[in-house]
């Protein structure tokens, strides 16, 4: 379903970083999630997290002995793209021999490097534990899903012997859009549940939660959708748009390079903007009040 009013004119996207903290207050932010047994809200709190807290990322994660806090600090290495985080993770899986561990590393390795990672992840496709090669083949399918990716991971399944990983591997879902896809088809399949009434104007403003995703990463981000002049007729309604991620500073894009798709189901309500050259992809839902 196409909204009209929300392809006219828009402002650039401006995305900013979270305000600077010292180190001192960055680790006492990340201490204070790790060591939640269940934390809640993971995604959005790295999200908010600017590239200073990186070295104290990798700081603690050097520093840290205990199993699973160790696992939530790899958890937050895997959300930076910075090249020295592919350097850190290769070594550490070069030098580990547990396989839960290597399987660890090898997925945030991928998902930190993308496509990047393949020269190095690729050899594990032939790891001697069933494991392994799932883990690094479903990364691979949902971090770094350009053509040559897509040419290993064909090779690769077609000599995997064991029925299960190669099923497992071929029903992981990929794209985030098709995830959008089914969830629209199932949320109208809801019986005895009348759709809401479409939102106005106004109730589509307002922050929406969700995420930038690229052919080759998956990055929350917050988008704050703002109309600019309420009272004018659907045809020359403005909006601007703040998206933010938190290793950019500033992105544009304009009305003619975007997509926009919104949609209300029996439980959600989604927004889908799709960059049409890149095919980058912001996508969110609220949940129907």
């Amino acid at each position: 379903m196409k909204v009209a009013l929300l392809l006219l004119i828009l402002a650039p996207f401006q995305i900013s970083v979270t305000e600077a903290r010292t180190p001192e207050e960055i680790r006492a932010a990340i201490q204070g999630l790790v060591s939640q047994r269940h934390p809640d809200h993971v995604d959005e709190f790295w999200a908010s997290l600017g590239p200073e807290a990186l070295p104290v990322l990798k700081s603690m994660y050097a520093q840290n002995t205990n199993a699973v806090e160790k696992a939530w600090l790899l958890d937050g290495l895997s959300r930076f793209d910075d090249p020295s985080i592919g350097t850190l993770l290769q070594g550490e899986i070069a030098k580990t021999d547990n396989a839960v561990m290597r399987k660890k590393l090898l997925a945030a390795l991928i998902r930190s490097q993308g496509e990047a990672a393949l020269g190095f992840a690729e050899p594990y496709l032939d790891d001697s534990d069933p494991h392994v090669r799932k883990a690094v083949a479903q990364s691979l399918k949902q971090y770094a899903g350009g053509d040559r990716v897509q040419k290993k991971l064909k090779d690769y399944l077609e000599r995997e012997k064991e029925p299960w990983v190669r099923r497992d591997v071929e029903k992981t879902l990929v794209v985030a859009k098709n995830l959008k896809r089914e969830d629209r088809a199932n949320s109208q399949k809801e019986e005895g549940v009348p759709p809401p009434a479409p939102l106005t104007p106004a109730q589509w403003a307002g922050e929406w939660k969700g995420a930038w995703i690229t052919p080759g990463k998956n990055s929350a981000a917050t988008l704050q959708l703002t109309l600019v002049n309420e009272k004018a007729n659907e045809s020359q309604q403005k909006w601007r748009m703040e998206l933010k991620l938190p290793k950019k500073s500033k992105m544009e894009l304009k009305e003619r390079e975007l997509e926009i798709s919104v949609f209300s189901g029996a439980s959600v309500h989604w927004l889908e903007i799709r960059h049409k050259k890149t095919d980058a992809i912001f996508i969110a839902h609220r949940k129907v009040k």
